[in-house]
């Protein structure tokens, strides 16, 4: 099989992050007009949302960027799963389970035989942690930002997995 790739959809990308911009600068600003030293509550929440929105910007603009450049969010390949959105390259014959999960956003959840083994940044590993709180997934991906029919890039996966698994075999 040649290589597969699904493209960030900036359609929903862009406004999002216009709007997590513009609430990030809001709070940034509203966070500035406080007084730390004679109301300190307000001020550390101010602080603690000015963080959680700059964080979801600065992961939204990473996404622009990487679309701008032309990197796919989702590439499938005879050896490796990789997740541009997520920074991940995950051997085929490593995922156990892979199926479209539908919450508050379309998710892609991914589940592998050995997650320690794709650790290579501490962040990684902090994330993976936080998601097995929230999740039964290893990981997931915002299909809401990946262009294509979610259940044609799901076909796509399984075709791979199987042609992996195959290809294992001979």
């Amino acid at each position: 099989m040649k290589e597969v790739k699904f493209n960030y959809n900036l359609y929903w990308a862009l406004p999002v992050t216009c709007i997590a911009g513009g609430m990030f600068i809001t709070i940034c600003c509203m966070t500035a007009s406080f007084d730390a030293k004679t109301n300190p509550g307000p001020a550390f929440v101010m602080f603690l949302m000015c963080g959680l929105t700059g964080f979801m910007a600065f992961t939204l603009l990473r996404i622009i960027f990487k679309a701008f450049r032309g990197e796919p969010a989702i590439a499938l390949t005879k050896e490796v799963f990789i997740a541009n959105t997520q920074n991940l390259q995950i051997d085929w014959n490593d995922i156990t389970n892979v199926a479209i999960r539908k919450t508050r956003a379309t998710m892609l959840g991914i589940s592998v035989s050995n997650p320690a083994k794709y650790f290579d940044t501490p962040m990684k590993k902090f994330l993976y942690k936080l998601n097995a709180v929230l999740t039964d997934d290893d990981w997931r991906i915002n299909l809401d930002f990946v262009s294509g029919n979610n259940q044609y890039i799901l076909e796509q996966i399984d075709a791979f997995r199987e042609s992996g698994a195959s290809a294992k075999r001979l």
